[in-house]
């Protein structure tokens, strides 16, 4: 029987061919997306979860720090996948002295997503790890650019460069949540 328990952030999913997997979530952002989810479950119901799996016996047993839901018709998935295989990489993945995402700073990047995917900005950002072991999220066109980065010591900048402007602005942000605001500015633009 799959379950939710928004007070202490913990999910349960049920499967006849897998068992049960339980799992825990950072970001509040998160619990409408699970509700959605286990409010309509179905049984084979294939989802992406972003976080660090907890394994028992060669066996998925637990989701812990979950960060990130989609569906695969979600358009959001792209994305999802993308950032879910920066895990992937190496020191030294872009030469001498480049540095792979840490599993905090990914984690940190999957409710960086779960915000921009809540506020409607859409297409969904172009993503990419940076050399000091960050992930940029980035919406770009001629006409303008805007960009998230999750930098390796988990600090957030967001950067903003408007149609018409000959310079942009970057704001530090101290939690995902607080991008609500900066990325609502964007939609007008970006979603045009």
């Amino acid at each position: 029987m799959p379950g939710l328990n928004v007070d202490k952030r913990s999910f349960r999913f049920a499967n006849p061919q897998a068992g049960e997997i339980n799992g825990r979530y950072i970001s509040i952002d998160l619990t409408r997306d699970l509700r959605q989810v286990l409010g309509n479950s179905v049984d084979g119901q294939l989802i992406l979860v972003l976080g660090r799996l907890g394994l028992k016996n060669g066996a998925l047993s637990k989701i812990h720090d979950a960060t990130f839901l989609a569906h695969p018709s979600d358009n959001f998935m792209p994305a999802a996948r993308k950032l879910g295989s920066l895990h992937k990489l190496a020191d030294g993945w872009m030469g001498e002295g480049s540095l792979r995402p840490q599993t905090k700073t990914l984690a940190l990047a999957g409710a960086v997503l779960t915000v921009v995917r809540h506020v409607g900005l859409t297409p969904p950002p172009g993503i990419f790890p940076t050399e000091e072991g960050g992930v940029l999220f980035e919406w770009a066109t001629s006409d303008y650019i805007f960009s998230i980065e999750v930098e390796a010591d988990s600090s957030i900048v967001a950067y903003s460069l408007y149609p018409q402007e000959e310079r942009g602005e970057s704001v530090p942000v101290n939690a995902p949540i607080l991008l609500d605001q900066i990325i609502k500015d964007w939609v007008p633009v970006i979603n045009d």
